[in-house]
């Protein structure tokens, strides 16, 4: 529905339904007070009838009282007199000629005043006006009826409600043209705004102003003005984001290429550490089996003194192997072709076994380790290698990492829940700082503390942890606070 026509409604009803209530009072207004002046009227001519019947009905005159009831019909609008014994029975009815009395609600109205013995009005349908008058005569109780017609005042009532309508209709009329012209001010100036703000909406900023002159109302001008200056600000501000997108897809296309130029520096780095792993490890294999064969005097007797510093240089080999193992297992990973021989194993003892690995070197340094291993006797599917590897590395780190302020504390605590088993590993030693929490799963990530860096390592041993773990669908969370110590709970599912 278009904004005059809801305009026009706006103006239109309120002024139907206001004319419909006002109708009603002034309807009955009018009615109750020319029903006044009627029984006004009425109890005037009945006291006056009365006053002139009463004598005769004492001397029981009738023809008088005839004479005078005829004489009262004839002259006023009084269409029946009658009068009636305490019995109801009538001792005489006049009445006007043509009319017929067989109006229930007369009856209605002299049953009550027979009842109640006092006087009662009533109004009839037919508009009809009736009077019971209690009325002593001879010491007999006598009720004198009077239906007094009020057709007349009806006719008036008709003319007042017409003359109401008519200056109702014209008033309407006269509202309608003049809420039309109104609603048409108002509405065409809102329509030529909101075809500007579709305009708007739809990306025309170059879009002409709105055409609104000086007879329009004030808040629509204001409206107009406003939107006008938001138009300017739409352009201003799509301009200045038309400039930032161009500078942010630059500066993306810029990223875009330091990220690939990154990323294809990171797969020459992990290839070239993978080749020149390969290429390490087999002189590395044959200076171990030389330096064995000349421990072993295999190739002639050598002293104390030589077969101890073989032995040490078979140690840093050994070291130096893993080391090249480490990195291999890390492009390994990367390029998943890492293989893991799933099977039941008892957890229980693979936990034992890595603890009694370093069992001797603990106790060496001074250290203290607590075992609280509370895990069920069922077997759980892992790769007995790998999970020996994940335990060893971080029993390890907890021995390299100690706090040299005070001995070591190390307490592994395992035990079953409804699906998992649960796996701690608590230390006292230097702690790492929460901001390197995530960073320190990383490929190469090394903590910048700077006892840290005192201990050889590339920063690949926790990156392979968490790998091996999230292969078996676990998951390695780390809890630490520098100085205090740090916490690693490993969750392993039963299934």
């Amino acid at each position: 529905m278009r904004l005059s026509k809801k305009l026009n409604l706006l103006v239109i009803i309120p002024i139907i339904i206001y004319s419909l209530i006002i109708g009603v009072m002034s309807y009955t207004l009018s009615y109750n007070i020319l029903l006044e002046e009627k029984k006004i009227e009425a109890r005037t001519v009945m006291d006056f009838y009365i006053d002139e019947v009463t004598p005769y009905l004492i001397q029981e005159d009738w023809e008088r009282v005839e004479f005078i009831t005829n004489n009262l019909i004839s002259n006023t609008r009084v269409l029946e007199s009658s009068l009636v014994n305490s019995e109801g029975e009538k001792i005489f009815e006049y009445l006007k000629e043509g009319y017929v009395d067989d109006h229930a609600f007369c009856d209605e109205a002299k049953d009550k005043a027979l009842i109640t013995k006092t006087h009662c009005v009533g109004v009839s349908r037919d508009k009809i006006l009736v009077f019971v008058e209690p009325l002593k005569v001879n010491n007999k109780d006598n009720y004198l009826i009077i239906e007094y017609s009020i057709s007349d005042m009806y006719v008036l009532l008709t003319e007042i409600m017409t003359y109401f309508c008519i200056v109702t209709l014209i008033l309407a009329v006269t509202l309608f043209v003049f809420g039309n012209r109104t609603a048409k001010k108002i509405s065409t100036p809102i329509n030529k705004i909101k075809d500007f703000a579709h305009n708007i909406s739809s990306g025309g900023f170059d879009a002409k102003p709105i055409p609104i002159g000086r007879k329009e109302i004030f808040e629509i001008r204001e409206l107009a003005l406003e939107l006008e200056i938001m138009r300017e600000e739409l352009i201003k501000t799509t301009s200045d984001l038309k400039d930032e997108l161009k500078a942010e897809k630059s500066a993306k296309n810029e990223l875009e290429k330091a990220y690939n130029k990154l990323k294809e520096l990171d797969t020459l780095k992990d290839e070239f550490l993978a080749n020149i792993s390969h290429e390490l490890k087999t002189p590395l294999t044959n200076i171990k089996s030389f330096n064995q064969l000349i421990k072993d005097e295999v190739l002639g007797p050598i002293g104390k003194k030589q077969k101890d510093a073989l032995v040490m240089t078979l140690h840093s080999i050994d070291e130096l192997t893993e080391l090249i193992n480490s990195i291999l297992s890390v492009t390994s990973y990367e390029k998943q072709k890492v293989h893991f021989d799933l099977r039941k194993e008892d957890l229980n003892l693979l936990l034992k076994k890595a603890v009694k690995k370093y069992s001797h070197q603990i106790e060496k340094i001074g250290g203290k380790l607590k075992l609280d291993i509370k895990l069920d006797d069922k077997k759980i599917l892992l790769d007995k290698s790998k999970i020996s590897e994940v335990l060893q590395n971080l029993i390890s780190n907890s021995i390299k990492y100690k706090d040299r302020k005070k001995k070591l504390v190390l307490e592994i605590s395992a035990k079953s829940t409804l699906k998992n088993a649960l796996i701690t590993i608590k230390d006292n030693g230097i702690g790492i700082h929460a901001k390197n929490h995530f960073k320190i799963f990383e490929k190469f990530f090394q903590v910048d503390e700077s006892y840290s860096r005192t201990v050889q390592g590339l920063g690949i041993g926790l990156f392979l942890v968490k790998k091996i773990i999230e292969e078996h669908k676990g998951e390695i969370s780390v809890s630490s606070k520098l100085g205090v110590g740090t916490i690693f709970t490993i969750i392993l599912p039963y299934k």
